[in-house]
């Protein structure tokens, strides 16, 4: 992969490539420098504005992460992945209420989107555990239109659950949780849930 971004250095499927396995090998200023390389060749490549990001969220670098994201918005504005991305590395940083306002700006994009309910519902939940918002009813609101919009998730009526405890609303809050309980098929959720179930019986 280096002999050939050698010999054609305009290739970004080969930086990008060459970029992704540094990056796996935790190279990271190698894998930097071709993601910064690709950016300026194609400098909207969503997939180079990605990995730098990832790159730059692990060295704890987010006004840097931040700034690529918001110079590729602001020409893809409506780019549902990358608008997820920012929110996501506010949350990282510990801005929980700006990365539920980012997610509340989406939801007015895509209002229908069960995806994005999903992540505003959990941005909330995760300002709630932070100590930065007291907002209950509005996160189970949420919470519960991912539920109907994604029935096979177990994750809204999980969250939901965790939320009514937190008020102490116990029955609330194990009525959602063995909601949870028969959608959930992965082995570490339902050890998770049951978990919290067990604890809640005490």
């Amino acid at each position: 992969l280096e002999e050939l971004v050698r010999i054609s250095p305009g290739r970004v499927d080969s930086r990008l490539m060459l970029a992704e396995l540094s990056a796996g090998q935790g190279k990271t200023a190698k894998a930097e420098e071709q993601y910064r390389k690709i950016l300026e060749t194609v400098p909207h490549s969503e997939q180079a504005i990605s990995g730098l990001t990832r790159l730059y969220r692990k060295q704890e670098r987010y006004d840097e992460a931040v700034n690529y994201i918001e110079s590729y918005l602001s020409r893809y504005p409506g780019d549902k992945r990358i608008r997820r991305l920012l929110a996501e590395t506010y949350t990282e940083r510990g801005w929980h209420e700006v990365a539920a306002a980012k997610y509340e700006e989406m939801l007015r994009d895509f209002p229908n989107d069960p995806e994005v309910k999903l992540w505003l519902g959990r941005s909330l939940y995760e300002s709630i555990s932070s100590g930065k918002n007291n907002d209950h009813d509005r996160a189970v609101y949420v919470l519960k239109q991912a539920a109907e919009t994604m029935p096979e998730n177990a994750e809204p009526d999980y969250l939901i659950g965790l939320l009514y405890l937190d008020k102490n609303y116990r029955e609330l809050a194990v009525d959602h949780l063995k909601l949870a309980l028969k959608k959930a098929d992965d082995k570490r959720q339902i050890a998770e849930i049951r978990k919290v179930l067990a604890e809640v019986g005490r």
